[in-house]
């Protein structure tokens, strides 16, 4: 009987600690506003423009103009933001000659 319920104790406590690390992996980001989010047909590319506010834990971009996440190179590409608060981004000029962020996930 006793062999029996620490059997049946450890068996319940595997499964919950499994479950646990099944679900405990955290999205890369979190978006607190946008105006108009959009996805790619393949679910590959997500636009968000006007006012968009993220944040991640190493990074917050603050009413930015756009964000563009490319789930593929994971990497997010920021246009125009007031406030950046980021660990290792990149700055780079666009064929418009204006900067934007680019920063690896």
């Amino acid at each position: 009987m006793k062999t029996t319920f620490l059997s049946l104790l450890f068996a319940t406590l595997s499964i919950a600690a499994f479950s646990q690390k099944a679900n405990s992996k955290k999205p890369a980001f979190e978006v607190i506003s946008s105006d108009h989010i959009t996805v790619s047909k393949d679910s590959t590319i997500i636009t968000m423009t006007g006012n968009v506010d993220i944040k991640g834990e190493k990074f917050h971009f603050h009413n930015a103009e756009k964000v563009v996440h490319n789930k593929k190179e994971n990497i997010l590409l920021v246009y125009g933001g007031n406030t950046v608060n980021a660990d290792s981004l990149t700055l780079v000029k666009g064929d418009d000659g204006k900067e934007y962020i680019r920063y690896k996930l």
